[in-house]
């Protein structure tokens, strides 16, 4: 990495590494939203979280023996559950240390370390030689990225022709009012928020070739209720083991993420493959 991305990264470094121990007791150590079929779907939050992972490994359908790249691996159970359920070789990578650090953890406690390996990388400039990998993935990932068309060159660079991605990001679906729009573009770290068809044509022109899209952004985004219920409940603990500025961080970022009107934010799954050269 060079020294001019790794300033770049550092803010948003450390302000992962403050959020990690958040992530990984309100989430179960997936950093991304979650999955509820309606008002009366009684799962947690977790279980709905491994609903999204489940998504994702299906529109991917990487197969036992397969390399996958994590990208924006977080505290690294979506990798954990997908090495569990395919069979696949996972390498996660995150530029937040706290978040490697828990997941190598949390690999090594599933007695998958040897088949999932996580690492400290910026996803703008990876440490892999070209074509890689026979998957990539990225959940909730690409939405922060400084340059979002470069983030895909780079990840179409690692995987191999004819390897497959599957992506999954929030989407905008309608025009929001300026001060809604504010508070969520500074809880994703200052970036603009890409309609559905301005992702699949960014995805397009870094190469690859897309062949799958669903959106599902009421099921996730609808029942914005239970993230604030479910880091209400347990808010005296994590003061206790994050502190009252990291969890108040945390309380700040979710309102302006969730601060926009309900249907005026998506969430959108895109699946494909690199062409083959």
């Amino acid at each position: 990495m060079s020294e001019t991305t790794r300033s770049e990264t550092r803010p948003i470094s450390a302000a992962f590494d403050a959020l990690t121990p958040i992530v990984d007791a309100v989430n179960d150590g997936a950093f991304h939203l979650a999955y509820w079929y309606d008002e009366n779907d009684d799962a947690s939050i977790a279980e709905a979280g491994r609903r999204v992972t489940r998504k994702v490994l299906s529109a991917l359908g990487i197969r036992a023996g397969e390399h996958l790249l994590d990208v924006g691996c977080g505290p690294g159970a979506p990798a954990v559950l997908m090495a569990s359920e395919s069979g696949a070789r996972i390498t996660g990578v995150a530029i937040s240390d706290e978040e490697v650090a828990h997941a190598r953890r949390r690999a090594a406690a599933a007695g998958l370390a040897g088949q999932v390996e996580f690492r400290q990388a910026d996803y703008m400039e990876l440490p892999f030689p070209d074509a890689a990998f026979d998957g990539v993935v990225a959940i909730e990932a690409l939405l922060g990225a400084p340059d979002l068309p470069a983030a895909l060159r780079e990840l179409h660079r690692v995987l191999r022709p004819g390897g497959r991605f599957a992506f999954c990001h929030c989407t905008k679906e309608v025009a929001l009012e300026d001060g809604q729009m504010t508070r969520f573009n500074t809880s994703t770290w200052g970036s603009e928020l890409p309609t559905l068809s301005q992702w699949l044509d960014v995805i397009r022109s870094a190469g690859f070739s897309v062949e799958e899209y669903a959106q599902f952004g009421p099921r996730v985004l609808g029942q914005k209720d239970r993230y604030h219920q479910a880091l209400a409940a347990r808010r005296t603990e994590l003061v206790s083991t994050a502190g009252e500025e990291a969890v108040g961080r945390f309380e700040q970022s979710m309102a302006g993420f969730f601060a926009p009107e309900a249907g005026t934010i998506g969430y959108a799954l895109i699946a494909g493959r690199r062409s083959r050269d």
